[in-house]
């Protein structure tokens, strides 16, 4: 429990699934859900424990328009990322800011955790007199496909692209082909290996019970390989 950005007190607390039941604040108890106390606004859900230096940071971004005349930055982040590549140590300039975006824990950014796609990462820094600035940069987080992909779509077509989860891969391609499609956090959802017969050789795909989002199908043949982005709305 924080009041005016300060922690006050702490206690242990299980978190069980509700199930059907309605998630409520401010109510006197889930029987009596037309009795509710006080005032609240600005309420939100964090995946994870915000720590200390967060809390302080949310407390005066609310309480304060004004802009910090620091110059704010920080260093560390490529411009894009394997999705295998190891977490990387980021800087921020003044220091003491908190560093928020996919993939990052305190001031580590995981291209893993982050996963596959374009992220933002910023940097916020609060003065003495609890004043505001910040900086971001983005970088992209791809499977590592190689240097040796076969042309722009490689003799690969997918259609209807954005589609409902099933959709058709054409190959214009002959012999051994494999044909893997990896989620938006690297996990391989589909793999399959088969014999193109050369123009037009069709492949229906099935992703319709999985998560809503973009996979990236990738094919390989004769020692080479193409990825295209799929897109399941």
């Amino acid at each position: 429990m924080y009041i005016d950005g300060v922690q006050v007190f702490s206690f242990p607390l299980s978190v069980q699934q509700c199930g059907n039941n309605l998630l409520t604040f401010g109510n006197y108890g889930a029987e009596e859900l037309t009795r509710f106390f006080g005032d609240l606004d600005d309420i939100a859900i964090w995946e994870r424990a915000l720590n200390p230096n967060e809390v302080l940071g949310l407390f005066n971004s609310t309480r304060t328009t004004c802009i910090s005349p620091n110059s704010v930055s920080f260093s560390g982040l490529a411009s894009n990322y394997m999705l295998t590549d190891e977490p990387v140590i980021l800087t921020g300039t003044p220091s003491g800011g908190v560093f928020l975006g996919p993939g990052v824990s305190g001031s580590t950014f995981d291209p893993g955790a982050a996963g596959l796609g374009t992220h933002g990462v910023v940097y916020t820094f609060i003065d003495y007199l609890g004043c505001v600035n910040s900086y971001s940069q983005c970088t992209d987080v791809t499977l590592n496909v190689g240097s040796n992909d076969f042309g722009t779509s490689g003799g690969v077509y997918v259609y209807p692209n954005p589609n409902r989860g099933q959709f058709t891969v054409e190959l214009e391609l002959t012999g051994l082909v494999g044909m893997q499609v990896f989620d938006a956090r690297g996990t391989m959802v589909h793999n399959e290996a088969f014999t193109a017969s050369g123009s037009r050789t069709q492949r229906m795909l099935d992703l319709s019970t999985l998560a809503k989002g973009s996979y990236a199908l990738i094919v390989e043949h004769d020692g080479q390989r193409v990825s295209q982005t799929v897109v399941v709305e």
